[in-house]
């Protein structure tokens, strides 16, 4: 509940906008007020004042000698506040950005849209918060994040960039042929398992409908995908990763794609962020061009 002071404020506040704007009704239109109620607020402005602010004919506005004299004081209020919108406007292509997602997906893809982005809006910096685990966004105060999988979150805004399956990659260090590697000979190949897509240590494929599942004879583990992916490319096994984080060693040779017909889970990628009704326009910027340029 506003105090009496704060009331008085407003009042002035509206007392201003009826003397800059010449008319009742056209303060009224400017507020998305009533007429009668732009009307009522200033006559209790000046019996809260205990004198006359206008003098009010049928066909206009006059102010008083003493409204002459508050309305420098009330058109402060007024000009504080477009004092705001006009720093806040200025501010609207610039500022921070707080991201968090993992180090591999922002090297082979946010990375390089966020480069497209600073030649539009070159005044918006970014804070990388790289983790393969989920942050809290409130508490982190990250401002959106890039995440894979299904979110269930009323307190978050979640929308889907792109879908991507996990394939069987291998390095080219891997000490066998890669003609060695079928579908029949998977579970006696050597494996480096990512945790947060093998419960149990146990691998699930699917080709046009068919499921296969295994735990592999020998296996190497861990819960980063970086690592993941650097421990299959110095050959110590072949595991499942997605081919959007890969891209460049897919295309230099130094991973490749192997019994490519059996893949595992499908993964979706989502722009998440807090949600709130007044989302700061650099944010909103950001979000859209990645929404609108989120090829993988």
């Amino acid at each position: 509940m506003d105090t009496p002071d704060l009331l008085q404020l407003k009042r002035l506040a509206i007392f201003a906008t009826v003397v800059e704007q010449g008319s009742f009704s056209k303060a009224a239109q400017l507020l998305q007020m009533s007429r009668s109620s732009v009307s009522e607020q200033v006559a209790l402005l000046e019996q809260a004042l205990q004198v006359r602010l206008l003098q009010r004919t049928t066909r206009q506005l006059t102010l008083t000698a003493e409204g002459k004299q508050v309305y420098p004081q009330a058109a402060q209020i007024n000009g504080a506040m477009r004092s705001v919108k006009e720093l806040i406007n200025q501010e609207q292509a610039r500022g921070r950005v707080r991201i968090t997602t993992t180090t591999d997906l922002a090297l082979e893809w946010l990375n390089p849209k966020l480069q497209q982005f600073r030649t539009l809006y070159p005044e918006i910096y970014f804070d990388l918060v790289l983790v393969d685990r989920e942050l809290d966004l409130v508490a982190e105060q990250i401002d959106l994040a890039i995440r894979i999988g299904y979110l269930r979150d009323d307190s978050l805004v979640v929308r889907p960039l792109f879908q991507d399956k996990t394939h069987i990659i291998v390095g080219a260090s891997y000490p066998h042929t890669l003609a060695s590697i079928s579908v029949e000979t998977l579970q006696q190949q050597s494996w480096v398992l990512l945790k947060q897509i093998h419960p149990y240590n146990q691998v699930t494929l699917q080709s046009q409908g068919q499921l296969l599942s295994f735990v592999p004879e020998s296996f190497h583990s861990c819960d980063s995908p970086l690592v993941q992916r650097d421990m299959i490319q110095r050959g110590w096994g072949i595991g499942l990763h997605l081919p959007t984080t890969i891209r460049s060693e897919l295309a230099q040779g130094a991973l490749e794609v192997v019994v490519p017909e059996w893949y595992g889970d499908e993964m979706n990628f989502c722009i998440v962020y807090p949600s709130r009704r007044q989302l700061p326009l650099r944010v909103r910027y950001l979000v859209d061009y990645l929404m609108n340029n989120n090829a993988r």
